[in-house]
């Protein structure tokens, strides 16, 4: 892996092959928002291909937004480097300190990066979403399904944020990432941090005793 700066890495994009390159890039809430721009500011024409991409995109003509969803797609970026290398393709890294080190499909071996640059920059975190009448019923139904001692995986948006508010009931309730014991509603919601999501939990309980394990 060779860490480079923007400028490099501007011209090893403008370098490509391809008439019209396809770019394969991270979404929830892990966009790689400089690589984006310097692909933007070189290429007049690309393919960019995201799972549950963020705004802004660019929409201009030249532009082809691709997407897995719904269907097959999670966790496509292994596969996706491992068709880039054996294409002889260019495989970028985007390398933040803030970002915190996750195992499983996270963990990439350094051998399998061309190019790399260094950034410092805040990780994003989504907003809590409000609640509406519909939204409050989907949760209720989808509460009296949970049990104690289940595991969960919540995503991001109304109806996560208010399913996780018609669980501050159940006790025992698991991480689907890690398996752990939470002792409180802590359940994998879009990437926040586990004390965050209990500060979540205690606030939606409008003054109720909560305990934090």
């Amino acid at each position: 892996m060779r860490v480079v700066t923007e400028q490099q890495l501007a011209e090893a994009l403008e370098a490509l092959p391809a008439a019209e390159p396809r770019a394969v890039a991270s979404g929830n809430l892990a966009t790689p928002w400089r690589l984006l721009h310097a692909l933007e500011q070189t290429r007049e024409r690309y393919r960019l291909f995201m799972l549950a991409a963020q705004a802004p995109l660019p929409v201009r003509d030249g532009v082809v937004l691709e997407t897995p969803f719904v269907g097959p797609g999670i966790n496509v970026l292994v596969a996706a480097v491992e068709q880039v290398r054996a294409r002889g393709g260019l495989v970028v890294a985007q390398m933040n300190p803030r970002m915190p080190y996750t195992l499983g499909d996270g963990e990439l071996e350094e051998e399998l990066i061309n190019l790399s640059i260094e950034v410092d920059e805040p990780l994003p975190s989504p907003a809590v979403a409000h609640a509406n009448d519909e939204t409050d019923r989907i949760a209720e139904l989808v509460a009296e399904l949970v049990t104690d001692g289940a595991t969960l995986q919540m995503g991001i948006g109304q109806v996560p944020d208010a399913t996780l508010r018609a669980l501050t009931g159940r006790r025992e309730l698991y991480d689907r990432a890690s398996a752990d014991p939470a002792g409180d509603v802590v359940p994998a919601f879009g990437g926040r941090h586990r004390a965050g999501l209990r500060a979540f939990v205690r606030a939606q309980r409008a003054g109720a005793d909560a305990a934090d394990h």
